[in-house]
């Protein structure tokens, strides 16, 4: 399985279109959505989806507890220095690698 990670902004947009060039198969194109964006992003990622499923790429999306929970979770807004990253392990690097693991344990192992 080949996952792309796509927020749909232009580089994933461009990711996708890379992969289709390059014939890969078995692609699933994963967003996770942060709960955190504009009112017309959704259309934005529909559209994606859309390309991508036109290639034959099969879409998939992870929901967060969402920026205002994990704000108020945490105690505060994420500061300078360094700490300012808490937002993307939390909304989108955590829920992949658990849709991920559920993915490899429901995976049938090759012969």
């Amino acid at each position: 399985m080949n996952v792309l990670f796509c927020s749909y902004g232009n580089d994933s947009i461009a990711l996708i279109q890379w992969a289709h060039e390059r014939n890969l198969k078995d692609v699933v194109c994963l967003y996770s959505d942060t709960g955190w964006s504009a009112s017309w992003w959704s259309e934005r990622v529909v559209q994606g989806e859309k390309l991508a499923q036109a290639y034959g790429f099969v879409t998939e999306r992870t929901k967060s507890e969402g920026m205002l929970a994990l704000v108020k979770r945490k105690c505060g807004w994420p500061g300078a220095g360094g700490q300012g990253q808490f937002c993307t392990a939390e909304l989108k690097v955590i829920p992949a690698l658990k849709w991920l693991e559920l993915m490899t344990l429901s995976r049938k192992p090759p012969h």
